[in-house]
C-alpha cells in the first residue's frame, strides 16, 4: 500500500511522501449562496489526487484522522452581515458538521483600507472512514462574495492525513 510508503534520509528526517494531502485554493473571486459548498477550483498540490476542484469535495482515500483547514476571505460584505464556516461529512448528520473558529463573525463597518472585507478560518481534526467526503461551506446571514487570487493567498482549503 502506498499511503504507508515512509523514506528516511541520511539526517534520519522521515518523510511520509505517498501521505494524502492538497492545498487547494479559489483563484478568482464569486458569487455564493446560503449553505453551498465553496468549490476551490485550483491546486498548489494534491498527493494522490484525492481533491475535485470541479466539485470542491476531498473523498477520503483511506479510513484515518484527517486535519483540515481553511480561510475564506469575503468580499462586498456590509454592517450586521454574519458569516459562519463550516467543513461538512458526507455522512449528512448535525454531528458531522465541524463549525469554525470564532463562531459566527458579523462584519462590522469600518473607515480604513479593507472596509466591505471579512475573513474566516478554520481548523479541524476529522476521523473520515475509507470515501468519505468532505467539503468546506460558507454560511451567511447577509451578502457579498467570495474572494479569489491567482496566488491563492487568500480563500484557500487544505487537508492531510494525519494517521
Amino acid at each position: 500500500n502506498n499511503i504507508a510508503r515512509q523514506t528516511i534520509a541520511n539526517d534520519g528526517a522521515v518523510t511520509l511522501p505517498t501521505q494524502p494531502s492538497f492545498s487547494a485554493y479559489r483563484s478568482s473571486s464569486t458569487s455564493y449562496s446560503v449553505n453551498t459548498d465553496l468549490v476551490f477550483n485550483a491546486e498548489k498540490y494534491d498527493v494522490g489526487g484525492n481533491y475535485n476542484t470541479s466539485n470542491g469535495i476531498f473523498c477520503a482515500p483511506v479510513a484515518g484522522v484527517y486535519l483540515f483547514t481553511a480561510t475564506i476571505l469575503a468580499d462586498s460584505s456590509g454592517a450586521g452581515y454574519e458569516y459562519d464556516c463550516v467543513l461538512k461529512s458526507s455522512r449528512g448528520n448535525v454531528n458531522s458538521h465541524y463549525f469554525g473558529n470564532p463562531g459566527r463573525t458579523e462584519y462590522q463597518d469600518g473607515t480604513s483600507w479593507g472596509d466591505g472585507y471579512i475573513a474566516l478560518g478554520i481548523s479541524q481534526i476529522v476521523k473520515l472512514e475509507a470515501g468519505e467526503d468532505i467539503s468546506c461551506s460558507f454560511t451567511t446571514f447577509g451578502g457579498g462574495s467570495i474572494y479569489g487570487d491567482s496566488n491563492g493567498q487568500w480563500t484557500r482549503f487544505s487537508g492531510h492525513l494525519l494517521g
